[in-house]
Parts: structure tokens; sequence; C-alpha cells
């Protein structure tokens, strides 16, 4: 979700082929989406034991949301553009790739502030 709204803004050749009301539908999309994945998740890891898996497989599971909204999210955007479809999917996979980035860092730096000022307390 944060994802979708951080290209969308990011990108003024996006934002101006896409009104805001579709990307709150591409929102509560990808929200759906991620839901539906969750429940997928967690209903996949209680039938199958951990050690049976794949790791590879659990990682997919994981990505595989991103990846579908990341698409919807580019084919929207060509319809309204003037660019190809593959264009548009390279812009919008990297830009997804460095937002994605960007977030984990800054998660993970929020959560290593956490824990040191925890252990001070």
């Amino acid at each position: 979700m944060v994802i979708t709204y951080v290209i969308w803004r990011s990108d003024k050749k996006i934002q101006n082929t896409i009104a805001s009301h579709e990307v709150l539908k591409l929102i509560g999309l990808s929200i759906t989406i991620g839901i539906v994945f969750t429940i997928f998740n967690i209903f996949l890891m209680g039938i199958i034991p951990v050690g049976e898996i794949d790791s590879r497989l659990l990682l997919l599971l994981r990505f595989l949301p991103l990846i579908i909204m990341l698409l919807i999210f580019s084919h929207h955007i060509s319809n309204y553009s003037t660019q190809s479809l593959l264009a548009v999917i390279l812009e919008v996979g990297v830009l997804g790739i460095i937002t994605a980035v960007t977030l984990t860092i800054v998660f993970s730096v929020i959560l290593i502030f956490t824990f040191v000022f925890g252990l001070f307390i």
C-alpha cells in the first residue's frame, strides 16, 4: 500500500496519468491482496511442516503480493500513458524496489533505536 502511494507521488508522469481516486482503488486492491496472501501463508504453514518446504517457496509467497500489485499498477498506468507496458513495468519495478529497500532500512533503524533505548530503561 505504501509502495503504491510512494510510486504515485514520486513520479510526475505517473501522477499526471492517474487520478487520486484511481490510486485509492489500487491501494484498496493492494490491501485486499495483502490480506488474502497473509491468510494463504498462515494456512500453508499450518498444513505443511516448515522443514519440508523449500525456503525459497516461502520467500516467493512473501513477495508475490508485491509483484502482483506492481504488475496491476503498471498495467493501469500503461492504459493512460503513451509508454509501452514493458517500459512502465521497468519504471514502476525500479521505483518499487527502491521504495521497498528504503522502507526496510527505515524500519530497521527504528527497531534498532527502540531496542537500544529499551536496554537503557
